[in-house]
Order: C-alpha cells, then sequence, then structure tokens
C-alpha cells in the first residue's frame, strides 16, 4: 500500500498516512481533532526545495535540466533535512553541495541509487564525524517531535503541568548539548518521580510509539507471564481501553479497566506492578552501566552485580 503526505486543515501539521487513509476521519496527531486529512500536492512551496532548484540552476556547468528539478523536489524529507543541518552547520560549502547533489540526481535513475548521506560520505564531502553527529541530530529531532505529542497528551490528562514539561525539555536540550546524547522527556520524568512509568507507558501506546526493548515490561505482558489473564482476554480490555481513548481522549490504565471487569483482584494487580517495578529497576540499571544483565547472568546475579557496583556510583 502507498504511502503519501496528508496535512490537518486545522493546524496544518503534515503526517505520512496509507493512501486508503486519504479523505477519511482520523485524529491529528498534534491538534487531537478529529477531522479529514487533505492531500499534499506535488507542487509544493518548501523554502529549502526552491532554494536548491535555483541554485542548482544558476550554475550550467552542473547541467541541471527540467528532469532533474522535477527529481529535487521528491528528495525524501530525510534528505531535505540532512541538506538543512549540512547548510546550518556549514559542513559543506555551497560548490560542495551542488556537487553532492549533482552525484545524487545522476545516479536517481539506478535500481539502488545510494542516499543523499551515501553520496556526501562517498565524495569525501561529509567526514564520519560530521555523519555521525547528523544523525545524532536527526534522532534528536525524531525524538523531540514524539516528545511533543506525548507533552500534549500527558497535558491533556492532567498527569504533568506545562512547568513540569518545560524543565524536562530543558534537561533534554542540555544532555545533547554536553554528552551528544538523546533521551526522550519521560525518562527524566519517570527518573526523577514526577510520573509514574505506567501512565508513561500508556501514553507511549495511545500514540503508537514504538519501545520494544520494553515489551516485557508492559503491565498485559507481566500478566499473561504470571498466568493472571490469557492473550484473549487482554485483547478484549485492549479493545475497551482504545474505545475509551478513542472518545474521551483520556488515559486510564490497563490494571484499573481489568479491576472494573473482574478479570483481576487488587492482590493480582499489585503483584503485577510489583513485577513491573523490577523489570524498570534493571532497565535503569543496565542503562547506568551500559550493560546487559542476560549476557552476564552466567557469571553474576542482579543483586550480586548491584551491591557489587553500588559503593562505585
Amino acid at each position: 500500500m502507498k504511502i503519501v503526505n496528508a496535512i490537518c486543515p486545522d493546524c496544518q501539521y503534515t503526517d505520512q498516512i496509507l493512501e486508503n487513509q486519504m479523505q477519511k476521519q482520523m485524529i491529528c496527531k498534534k491538534c487531537s481533532k478529529r477531522t479529514i486529512l487533505n492531500p499534499v500536492h506535488a507542487k509544493t512551496n518548501n523554502d529549502s526545495t526552491q532554494f536548491l532548484s535555483r541554485s542548482m540552476a544558476a550554475h550550467p556547468k552542473n547541467n541541471i535540466n527540467n528532469s532533474n528539478n522535477d527529481r529535487l523536489k521528491q528528495l525524501r524529507l530525510e534528505d531535505m533535512a540532512i541538506l538543512k543541518y549540512i547548510s546550518i552547520l556549514k559542513l559543506a560549502n555551497k560548490n560542495q553541495i551542488q556537487k553532492g547533489l549533482s552525484i545524487f540526481l545522476k545516479q536517481a535513475d539506478e535500481n539502488n541509487p545510494k542516499s543523499l548521506i551515501q553520496i556526501f560520505s562517498g565524495a569525501g564531502i561529509l567526514r564520519d564525524s560530521d555523519i555521525d553527529f547528523i544523525k545524532r541530530l536527526q534522532l534528536f529531532f525524531s525524538i523531540k517531535e514524539q516528545d511533543r505529542k506525548w507533552a500534549h497528551l500527558a497535558i491533556k490528562n492532567k498527569l504533568l503541568t506545562s512547568k513540569q514539561i518545560d524543565m524536562a525539555f530543558e534537561k533534554q536540550v542540555n544532555l545533547f548539548k554536553h554528552s551528544k546524547k538523546v533521551k526522550s522527556i519521560s525518562e527524566f520524568l519517570v527518573m526523577s518521580n514526577v510520573l509514574r512509568q505506567e501512565y508513561c507507558d500508556a501514553l507511549k501506546c495511545r500514540l503508537n510509539i514504538s519501545f520494544p526493548k520494553k515489551e516485557k515490561s508492559l503491565f498485559g505482558s507481566i500478566a499473561i507471564t504470571e498466568g493472571i489473564i490469557n492473550h484473549k482476554q487482554l485483547n478484549k480490555i485492549l479493545s475497551i481501553q482504545d474505545i475509551e481513548f478513542k472518545r474521551t481522549q483520556k488515559i486510564r490504565l490497563l490494571g484499573s479497566i481489568l479491576l472494573d471487569h473482574k478479570l483481576i483482584s487488587k492482590k493480582q494487580r499489585n503483584r503485577v506492578l510489583k513485577h513491573q517495578k523490577k523489570i524498570k529497576e534493571k532497565d535503569v540499571f543496565e542503562q547506568k552501566w551500559n550493560i546487559s544483565l542476560e549476557n552476564i547472568s552466567p557469571f553474576f546475579q542482579y543483586q550480586e552485580l548491584k551491591s557489587l557496583l553500588s559503593p562505585i556510583g
């Protein structure tokens, strides 16, 4: 199924959706309004594309004809972002950028064309350190965009205040400035005990933010592993949770819904939460020491290693 660009008529947010979802009512990820997303037409006023087209056309020696200008408009959003970073950070001059784009356009019709960043690297325009920084920067802005949607939903559900969100964003920026490490604001908020992990996970599930490494720590997964509920019951409760959210845009935890439908007792819920807390604690420990408990399990148990490393830091 073809993926197309669509724009929200209310807030002008652009997103990628399946072609068969076009002209159907959907919830906008940014403003959360239920609306019909409109197609983004091929002719665009994108400043970056216009600038590059004019820049290339101004240099006849590059042999950029109308066909190549059309290809230029088809540059992926990712490629456009890379060009923007290269320009802003002054990683290459104008002539080098034009050289890289010329190579990129010449191989555009090949069966397996190289990405823009591969072209710039192969042509010696970008160093390995430049490429590494661009990738980190891309990850930072990607996480930040997800965080904005996550924060909007958290405030809407009255789980966090604007001040708490702003402080978390500030910590995120400072961390990236000083160490080039990327963390979501939810990690800062959970680690500082401002937000409970289960609410953090619930918000991410609502926004379809994938976090496969944490799948084992989700309430439903643990409840199934413990033999408290089965897959059929979990799917039923997840459907109820989904319907409630679409109707009210409010987050209700899985444990609460399971309790209401008498599929779990308070004692069982507390047992799952306790198990969940232990898994989260191990995740934090692994991140702090940059190790995998699974890999070192033949040599050390978690508690043994924890007592050994705790005095160090």
